[in-house]
C-alpha cells in the first residue's frame, strides 16, 4: 500500500476561510477512514479548534515534515526489511495532519499493520528517527501478532519494551531519554524510575494479565492516573528487561513470540528484574 498523506486536502483547506466547519466538512471528509483512526487511537474531536488555530504556523512547515518522514519510513523500514523484521520495505503508512495530540502511532488500518504519524508533531532530528524506529517495530510486531485483540499489561509492556530496546538500534547513538519519549525536561526521570523500581516491579507483577485499561498506571502520560509511580515508568521497565531478553533472543525471535509465551516469558520478569543493572 502506497504511503496515504492528507497534506493535500490540509492544503486545500487551508487556502479557504480555515472555520472549524470546513474542517470537518472539507478536510477530514476526503480521509474519512483515516480520520475514524485518529479519532479512535489519538485524536479527540474537541479539540479541532487547535488545528484551526495553528493552521498558519503548521503549513509553513508541513512540506518539510512530510519529505522528512517520507525519508524516514524509507530508510527505517528498508533496515527492519533487511533484518527480517519486516515482510516488505513499503509498510502501510499515514502522514496526516492533525489536532497535536498525538505524534505517532501503529494500528490496522485498510486490513494491515499501519504506521500514522501526525506530521505537526512530528518532532526535530534526531529524535524523528528513534519515533519512526520505534513504530515501525510496532508495525513489525502487529503484522506478526494481533496484540491489538488480546493486549494486556503483560503483552503491553513487551510491546512498548521491545519496540523502545529495537529503536536504539535503528536509530543509535543517542541520550537514553531519546529512546523513552522524554527530552532534557525528563532529565530527573530515569533516577526517579530507579528509585521506584521495587514498587515498579511489584506493580507490574500483580498486574500482567490484566486487561489494558490497568497498564494506564505504567504506560500514561496522565499524572493523576500513575497512583504515584513514575510517569510512563512501563517503558523504562520494558526497555531494560527487553534489552535482557535481547541476549537470548535474536529479534526476529521476539517479534515471533505468540501471547502465551510472551506472558509466560513476562511471568519471569520479577526475577530478571532482580539481576537487572541501573539505569540504561
Amino acid at each position: 500500500m502506497p504511503v496515504v498523506s492528507t497534506v493535500d486536502a490540509f492544503r486545500r483547506w487551508a487556502s479557504g476561510p480555515r472555520t472549524e466547519a470546513d474542517w470537518v466538512d472539507g478536510y477530514e471528509a476526503a480521509y474519512p477512514d483515516v480520520f475514524e483512526v485518529y479519532h479512535r487511537a489519538a485524536g479527540d474531536p474537541a479539540l479541532r479548534h487547535r488545528g484551526v488555530e495553528r493552521a498558519g504556523e503548521v503549513l509553513e512547515r508541513i512540506a518539510q515534515a512530510e519529505g522528512r518522514a517520507r525519508d524516514l519510513i524509507g530508510e527505517v523500514a528498508g533496515r527492519l526489511y533487511a533484518d527480517r523484521l519486516l515482510p516488505d520495505a513499503d509498510p502501510a503508512a499515514v502522514l496526516l495532519v492533525g489536532y497535536g495530540t498525538s505524534n505517532a502511532w501503529t494500528t490496522s488500518f485498510r486490513g494491515r499493520a499501519a504506521l500514522f504519524v501526525a506530521l505537526e508533531s512530528l518532532p526535530a532530528a534526531p529524535v524523528d528517527r528513534v519515533l519512526i524506529s520505534h513504530e515501525l517495530v510496532h508495525v513489525a510486531h502487529l503484522g506478526r501478532l494481533d496484540l491489538e485483540r488480546d493486549l494486556r499489561v503483560g503483552t503491553w509492556l513487551f510491546a512498548e519494551g521491545i519496540a523502545t530496546a529495537l529503536s536504539r538500534r535503528y536509530a543509535a547513538g543517542l541520550p537514553d531519554l531519546a529512546y523513552l519519549g522524554l527530552g532534557a525536561e525528563g532529565e530527573d526521570w530515569p533516577a526517579a524510575c530507579e528509585r521506584a523500581w521495587p514498587a515498579i516491579v511489584d506493580g507490574l507483577t500483580a498486574a500482567l494479565d490484566q486487561p489494558e485499561a490497568a497498564g494506564e498506571r505504567f504506560f500514561s502520560g496522565n499524572p493523576s492516573g500513575s497512583g504515584g509511580l513514575p510517569q510512563r515508568c512501563g517503558y523504562y521497565a520494558g526497555d531494560r528487561w527487553c534489552t535482557r531478553l535481547l541476549d537470548r533472543y535474536s529479534a526476529a525471535e521476539l517479534l515471533s513470540l505468540d501471547v502465551p509465551r510472551i506472558l509466560s516469558e513476562a511471568r519471569l520478569f520479577p526475577a530478571v528484574a532482580s539481576e537487572l543493572p541501573g539505569a540504561l
